[in-house]
């Protein structure tokens, strides 16, 4: 199994109080798969995966449980292990593509910068990936060297997608990566997602509050609650025989 979580924990210090994100929460993930992540906003699905890349705010901990890369523990692994893994073998695209790129650098030197940071290219080579891949999400290999505000907000989307998958990673997670988009670029950025996962032979966990935008994404979900896993199953059986009333609940709730 390329990713397994065991019974992960993390908890945040708030004034004088430990307060729990996420609780005891468990999942696998193998070469290839396809998983969605789902819950109401606040339920730990985005704490679940800043933990996953150990990248919590400076008040947040991992309590407990383990994060299995390839069979090494992410949770209790040195920083410097941590910095050569992430991007390299597990990558995020950031919920808001707005702020996850910095706006006094042209993106083009930034996937440049992430790249070099992990493998021995050259700029040029690092540049040719960049266009591949500018052009692999669907934007002109020309705008490479632009500024984030010269891309519309589903452009600055593709782009954090690019620069997620600069260092070819094994898997990808998604976190609410059609937030603040339009329903029509919505699904065509869930579509540009399972192709690139096909293309690029990655793992992906797709994480949103949406139940139907993974209806036809994710191969396995995972439905969480108040930082708790409620419901797993294979997409077939959430959707026709959810057995949670949490999970029946976000069945029937209209689309946002």
């Amino acid at each position: 199994m390329l990713l397994e979580v065991k019974n992960l924990s993390v908890d945040f210090k708030v004034g004088k109080q430990t307060l729990r994100a996420v609780n005891k929460v468990s999942f696998s993930l193998g070469e290839k798969d396809s998983l969605g992540l789902v819950g109401e906003s606040g339920c730990g699905k985005s704490t679940t995966a800043f933990a996953l890349m150990r990248l919590l705010a400076s008040n947040g901990q991992i309590s407990g449980g383990q994060i299995l890369l390839d069979g090494t523990d992410l949770a209790s692994a040195p920083y410097d292990y941590i910095r050569k893994v992430r991007w390299k073998d597990i990558a995020i695209i950031f919920q808001n593509a707005m702020t996850a790129l910095n706006p006094v650098q042209k993106i083009g030197n930034q996937l440049v910068s992430a790249l070099q940071e992990h493998e021995d290219v050259t700029r040029k080579e690092a540049i040719e990936r960049a266009e591949y891949l500018f052009e692999r999400v669907g934007i002109a290999k020309s705008r490479l060297m632009q500024y984030p505000h010269e891309f519309s907000g589903g452009m600055k989307q593709r782009a954090v997608i690019a620069l997620a998958l600069i260092c070819k990673p094994k898997i990808l997670i998604a976190d609410e990566p059609t937030t603040a988009l339009d329903v029509t670029i919505q699904a065509q950025i869930i579509e540009l997602l399972l192709e690139l996962q096909q293309k690029e032979n990655m793992a992906l966990a797709l994480i949103t509050h949406d139940l139907a935008l993974v209806a036809e994404a994710a191969h396995k979900i995972i439905v969480m609650y108040a930082g708790q896993v409620v419901e797993t199953g294979d997409a077939h059986a959430i959707f026709h025989a959810p057995r949670h009333p949490y999970t029946q609940a976000l069945l029937r709730a209209p689309p946002e």
